[in-house]
């Protein structure tokens, strides 16, 4: 690992994505409907305050054996059943994977120009597609991050967008490790959510010492009582206001774990 590649890279990227956006004729003059074109389109859980982009859940790495393991918090995936198995929401599934850029879904391209450039293209489109009338984004309410440079490119995009709150949950707790081991730093405005990988468990190990970053935190489904992990820590309520966020934004910050009843 080259020491402080990904905070190299995330410059390099934030530097042509910022030209790509601003610049004559960029992404930031594009209408809203072309930048999304660009990127696949986004979707928009109805349990949200705002957009989210989905990819398809069995595109996930870790999560895709989880889903194998009974009890994990994967192994019985909303996003592998009800309606993200209708055709036309499987088809923007795979819009939004093909407009993903190859430097994000494959290791080790960081050196070619032309894939540079496309992961740029990407980035700039992603953050004008969001508009202006909504501040809070989730990331991915489907699907996970597929490389240390895929966290990358979304921390570009809050940089970029210093006006939009962003949330990554995630599984893929090996790609975080990597990002940070490799000077990656979260934006303030973008919580990464490390998710603990079985049903009734708290964090241990690596998990425990990704936290103690900033922009860090992790999320438990039944997790341990209020306390019990020396973190602060809050519920998820959505069940008790008809399965919606309503004015809670708890999700969106790093100051607290958070724990989801199993449903």
């Amino acid at each position: 690992m080259i020491s402080l590649l990904y905070a190299r890279l995330t410059e390099l990227l934030e530097v042509t994505s910022r030209r790509m956006t601003e610049g004559p004729g960029g992404w930031g003059e594009s209408t809203l409907g072309a930048a999304r074109d660009r990127i696949g389109g986004l979707s928009r859980p109805s349990k949200m305050p705002g957009w989210s982009v989905s990819l398809p859940a069995t595109r996930c790495q870790t999560g895709a054996q989880l889903a194998k393991v009974p009890g994990s918090v994967c192994s019985s995936c909303y996003a592998l059943k009800g309606r993200y198995l209708f055709k036309t929401v499987q088809d923007a599934l795979e819009r939004r994977w093909g407009a993903l850029p190859v430097l994000f879904k494959v290791e080790g391209r960081w050196q070619e120009s032309e894939q540079v450039s496309e992961a740029c293209d990407w980035i700039a489109a992603m953050a004008r597609a969001f508009g202006s009338k909504s501040r809070w984004v989730r990331v991915h309410d489907s699907g996970d991050i597929q490389s240390p440079l895929h966290l990358v490119g979304w921390a570009v995009i809050a940089r970029l967008r210093p006006d939009l709150r962003l949330w990554l949950p995630t599984r893929e707790v090996g790609l975080v490790r990597r990002f940070v081991e490799g000077g990656g730093e979260i934006p303030p405005n973008m919580v990464v959510r490390l998710s603990i990988p079985m049903i009734g468990a708290g964090p241990t190990g690596i998990i425990k010492r990704l936290v103690r970053e900033p922009g860090i935190s992790y999320s438990t489904v039944d997790g341990p009582e209020d306390g019990e992990d020396g973190e602060p820590h809050g519920d998820c309520l959505a069940y008790q206001r008809g399965g919606v966020c309503g004015a809670c934004r708890l999700c969106w910050s790093d100051k607290a774990s958070v724990n989801y009843p199993l449903h």
